[in-house]
């Protein structure tokens, strides 16, 4: 399955949504498009987990904290839980949004 976070394909809502490593890799732009993407994909109640390193990848790629998540997704999602993680060894943080 290939899709496009920012535009998605995908027909229906799943109750649970997982982004390990996606969201930083997108450039600060993409991610109002990924917000409405995911709270089109994650159904009322459901649950998105996002896995996203604590410095960017590169130049000009999403870096996430809790303020931004908040800011980008509170829109549709609650910000319920943030707890430090790790991707391929570099330092990360776990993000668990419920969708209101």
């Amino acid at each position: 399955l290939v899709d496009d976070i920012t535009d998605s394909r995908l027909a229906g809502s799943f109750a649970l949504v997982v982004d390990r490593g996606c969201a930083h890799l997108l450039m600060d732009a993409g991610l109002p498009a990924y917000a409405a993407t995911a709270a089109q994909l994650v159904r009322p109640g459901g649950t998105l987990a996002i896995k996203a390193l604590v410095e960017p990848a590169a130049p000009g790629l999403a870096v996430l904290d809790a303020f931004r998540v908040v800011t980008t997704f509170g829109a549709a999602f609650t910000l319920e839980a943030e707890q430090p993680s790790t991707i391929g060894g570099g330092v990360a943080r776990l993000f668990v949004l419920r969708r209101g």
